[in-house]
């Protein structure tokens, strides 16, 4: 399968599709070798790679050409994104993608102190238009190896669902995703094997979800 260059706006609408080919997919979760890896992840992480500067959060233009629109909750994105831009130092960064206020690129560095040190990982966010009342969807587009964050990129944290505020922003949401990077709860899984990896042997959980770090977030 031919998989096409990804550029500009584009690059988040054909990673999601990716992500959610069934080609893509690794059932078991745990892939730690290049045997388990099909041709399209190659690709797809080649080609991601390549192309991420031009949607990084950290460098896009912030909301330049945002179709500004009205009501409550572009309001509340543009003060939000006011307040990321201030906050430099938090080990993530966010930011429209494009110019749609409700579409977002995230990036995450791995924390220090953690299988993740050293990683850099991308995220989308998608804003309901009744935002802030409801979360946003937030779906990792770097493989990560833990037992709340699955292939396909999906989040399991509790503010994601029943523990979300309408008090709650998105730097709420990633500063959550960060601590979820400290420290797995493995109570409430995406991922059984990975949950049960890590109660039962802490030690290989360590090792593989290193070895997905360099692979994946380097």
């Amino acid at each position: 399968m031919d998989v096409p260059e990804l550029h500009g706006r584009n690059v988040f609408h054909t990673a999601s599709n990716l992500l959610r080919s069934s080609s893509y997919r690794n059932t078991g979760g745990v892939a730690t070798s290049s045997r388990d890896r099909s041709p399209l992840d190659e690709d797809y992480e080649t080609s991601f790679r390549r192309s991420r500067t031009n949607w990084d959060p950290r460098t896009i233009g912030l909301y330049s050409n945002v179709s500004l629109g009205s009501g409550v909750a572009v309001q509340r994105l543009l003060k939000e994104l006011e307040d990321l831009k201030r906050d430099g130092s938090a080990g993530y960064h966010a930011a429209p993608k494009g110019d749609n206020l409700f579409e977002w690129a995230a990036v995450i560095e791995g924390p220090e102190d953690t299988v993740y040190k050293g990683g850099t990982f991308f995220l989308e966010l998608s804003i309901p238009k009744n935002y802030p009342f409801l979360p946003p969807r937030v779906r990792f587009l770097t493989r990560i190896y833990h037992c709340n964050i699955n292939t396909q990129g999906v989040v399991c944290v509790d503010i994601l669902r029943s523990g979300w505020s309408s008090s709650m922003t998105i730097s709420t949401v990633l500063q959550s995703i960060v601590t979820l990077m400290y420290v797995c709860n493995p109570a409430d899984p995406l991922v059984s094997g990975i949950a049960e990896q890590y109660l039962s042997n802490r030690e290989e959980f360590e090792r593989t979800a290193r070895i997905w770090t360099v692979r994946y977030a380097h």
